[in-house]
């Protein structure tokens, strides 16, 4: 059984990160069309399954609180807000929630009772989730569509979008990471010479995707794109010192190649 620690604070130079925990799931290989073709897939999911996470974080600079994703909510068993106030951090003093796409386990602790939690916090997401979700109303089923929308419509006032690699916050900066949605994005963390990623949901089933890294899931907006991304980020990641982590992926640390082909984490 694994023990997984509801929060995790590290040091990026000045930048302090909290890796918060907001639910445990598990990744089913229904998720994966055709994987009962390869036995060498199978075997990486025991059970036909895999544990995974649900993560927000908390990242504070010398004069910003800032929440990266806000996990489902607690009406649907999400445990952000819990953790942060027992972390002594108040709703009102977020000033910042950046999003790395408007899927409902990423924006739904949000809204609590059908009002905005984070009171002061202005909303920053890239101009390309926005676009599609919330203008176009594409690239996700109808449902999804609406609560982006009703959660997003008590943000209104305080929604700003972004274009890629711009600098959202003093050492924080968007990268393109679309695949998975069609504005999905990294975020790169990076203070006097210490470096992390935020993936968002590059993988999900990681010790498959990690390994064969063209494996999309039914959640990824464009397989093919999703498959590019992750083969690119993995790529960087492992021929870098940077530190990494997923929304959905417990371990985190860097990135290396695996005799076994593919990619590992060495994990912190």
């Amino acid at each position: 059984m694994l023990t997984i620690k509801p929060i995790e604070s590290i040091q990026i130079g000045q930048i302090q990160l909290c890796m918060i925990i907001d639910r445990e799931t598990v990744f089913k290989k229904s998720l994966f069309e055709g994987i009962e073709k390869y036995p060498e897939k199978l075997a990486l999911l025991p059970n036909g399954q895999t544990f995974g996470v649900v993560r927000s974080f908390l990242v504070r600079t010398a004069d910003r609180c800032a929440l990266i994703d806000t996990g489902y909510g607690s009406e649907a068993g999400g445990k952000t807000l819990q953790i942060l106030q027992k972390a002594g951090v108040k709703p009102e003093e977020i000033t910042d929630v950046l999003l790395t796409h408007l899927d409902g386990d990423h924006i739904g602790g949000m809204v609590e009772a059908g009002n905005p939690i984070f009171q002061n916090a202005t909303v920053r997401l890239s101009h390309a989730e926005y676009e599609a979700w919330i203008e176009k109303g594409v690239g996700r089923a109808p449902q999804s569509i609406e609560k982006a929308r009703s959660t997003l419509a008590l943000y209104q006032n305080r929604i700003e979008t972004f274009e890629f690699d711009s600098q959202i916050l003093p050492g924080v900066t968007a990268r393109d990471a679309r695949g998975h949605t069609m504005g999905h994005t990294r975020y790169d963390l990076y203070s006097e010479g210490h470096a992390l990623s935020i993936v968002g949901d590059i993988f999900h089933a990681y010790p498959l995707q990690l390994r064969f890294t063209d494996q999309s899931s039914a959640y990824d907006n464009d397989p093919i794109k999703a498959a590019n991304v992750r083969e690119s980020m993995l790529k960087e990641f492992s021929q870098n010192d940077r530190l990494v982590c997923g929304t959905h992926v417990h371990p985190w640390g860097k990135v290396m190649r695996s005799p076994k082909g593919g990619y590992d984490f060495e994990s912190q």
